[in-house]
């Protein structure tokens, strides 16, 4: 990966969104496919049960 804030994420680790969102927990950290963009896939729960979602590296935040 050529991003240098790849680094910075590793699995396990807790983020939000910058825009703001619930606690998620990093499950993978890579390239998404199509685009080749530096990502991380996260697991959250919240009132519907598990939710899993891909995100760009730019728009997550480590949280608490």
């Amino acid at each position: 990966m050529s991003d240098e804030k790849a680094v910075e994420f590793q699995i396990g680790d807790v983020v939000r969104l910058k825009s703001g969102s619930p606690a998620m927990t990093i499950t993978q950290v890579g390239e998404a496919h199509m685009t080749g963009q530096p990502t991380v896939w996260c697991v959250w729960f919240d009132s519907k049960g598990q939710q899993t979602g891909s995100f760009p590296l730019g728009a997550v935040e480590k949280g608490e």
